[in-house]
């Protein structure tokens, strides 16, 4: 196998996704030490419910994008109007976004008794209103950059929007006692980062707008970007609202403490799970571009993803304990087992992602919405089935599974319909 090297940042794939990986790997770090500051100002249940308030608020933010960061990725870069676009993914998304989030506010009684107090603190309802919205509008416009080959500005900009969530989480602990100064903290950041991202895309689009030697104005058909987003939707909400659902259910069935323990898991384990989305991106990006190197772009994806990913995936497998150990004692017996489960699957997620972004070029979007189905299906139907007796370990146990299953179905789709690529790059 090719290690990834410097000498290889001269292919634009492999440059941008260097880039992707930086912005990932660093919030990912940063994201890790603003959780263990908190732990340290603040009781682990008041950990538990911030953490279900902010997956929940992830999780209406997944539902109300429609797909439609992958719809940025996938047309903004070669559209001839993308300020256009872009208009029209905010005025779909923000308004729906509003909409189901004051929903779950009226109905959260119902829904998740636990998180009430949203009712009931005009702040943390405005707060959890603002943190949707923020939250969608930078991931739209990171898709755009990353379709506008801008993945170094992007990465600029998140890691600036992580360092921020520290910077207002200490400054709040001053005057704030409870967990509220958590969820506070990180509206505020994304807050800013929202604005950063609007000066960094305009800065962006304005130096492309200049420059007399690209011409990637194509008019991308109404029906393909709604087709291409519907089935992205389904995709996202079938596997990206997995982390964002899952914390609630634990709070239900195993309390505050234990969905910390999970929260904590799922933070060490993404940054692993960061490095074949990244390529996926990447190749998502540059095969839309009919550049006629769709499985050229497919297999460096998946190599270079492994070559990266095997060395940290291991050592997270063997040291486990001593990872969560940042986090404390109280929450090693229920994560160690979750933990190690999803470092084994980081290998099948590689496979995954990367393989979507080819058969989502390949419009093959049955194949798509199979893996994505079963990931969703086997996490939760074998979580809500064993954790009462096996704890969290019975998460691993299901995403591993559904991973495997998702892997399978991915490889023979690929095998089974060999689509060439110059057919394929002139459907794009």
């Amino acid at each position: 196998m090719r290690m990834f090297s410097f000498a290889h940042l001269k292919d634009r794939l492999l440059a941008n996704s260097f880039w992707l990986l930086t912005d990932n790997f660093a919030t990912t770090v940063i994201n890790f030490a603003f959780w263990s500051l908190a732990i340290r100002l603040y009781e682990p249940g008041e950990i538990g419910f911030s953490q279900a308030l902010v997956s929940i608020g992830l999780l209406i933010m997944v539902i109300s994008r429609l797909g439609l960061e992958n719809a940025a990725i996938r047309y903004v870069g070669t559209s001839g109007e993308k300020i256009k676009l872009l208009r029209s993914f905010f005025t779909i998304a923000i308004p729906l976004s509003i909409a189901i989030g004051m929903s779950f506010v009226i109905f959260s009684n119902d829904l998740a008794p636990d998180l009430a107090i949203l009712k009931g603190d005009v702040l943390i309802m405005l707060a959890f209103m603002l943190f949707i919205v923020f939250q969608i509008g930078n991931t739209i416009l990171d898709g755009a950059m990353i379709s506008m080959a801008s993945a170094k500005q992007m990465a600029i900009k998140n890691i600036t929007l992580s360092i921020l969530k520290i910077i207002f989480l200490v400054s709040l602990s001053f005057f704030v006692k409870d967990w509220t100064a958590i969820f506070v903290a990180l509206t505020a950041a994304f807050g800013v980062g929202l604005a950063i991202a609007l000066a960094v895309f305009a800065s962006v689009l304005r130096r492309r707008t200049l420059d007399e030697r690209i011409n990637d104005h194509v008019e991308h058909p109404l029906g393909d970007i709604v087709r291409f987003s519907a089935t992205n939707y389904f995709m996202v909400i079938s596997l990206l609202a997995l982390p964002y659902m899952l914390p609630v259910l634990i709070l239900n069935m195993r309390g505050p403490v234990e969905t910390a323990s999970f929260y904590f898991s799922w933070v060490i384990a993404s940054m692993l799970f960061v490095i074949p989305y990244t390529f996926s991106s990447m190749v998502l990006s540059e095969g839309s571009k009919g550049s006629g190197h769709l499985v050229e772009a497919h297999s460096k994806g998946i190599r270079y993803s492994l070559s990266v990913l095997i060395l940290p995936a291991i050592a997270l497998i063997v040291l486990d304990n001593r990872v969560l150990m940042i986090f404390g004692d109280s929450f090693i017996p229920a994560a160690a087992w979750l933990l190690r489960l999803l470092a084994i699957s980081s290998f099948f997620v590689c496979i995954n992602a990367i393989s979507v972004s080819r058969l989502n070029i390949e419009k093959r979007y049955s194949a798509v919405l199979l893996m994505n189905l079963l990931i969703f299906s086997c996490t939760i139907v074998v979580s809500f089935i064993m954790m009462p007796s096996k704890g969290l370990a019975a998460i691993g146990i299901g995403w591993l599974i559904g991973q495997g299953l998702a892997s399978l179905v991915a490889v023979a789709a690929i095998r089974s319909r060999g689509t060439s690529v110059e057919r394929v790059t002139a459907d794009i």
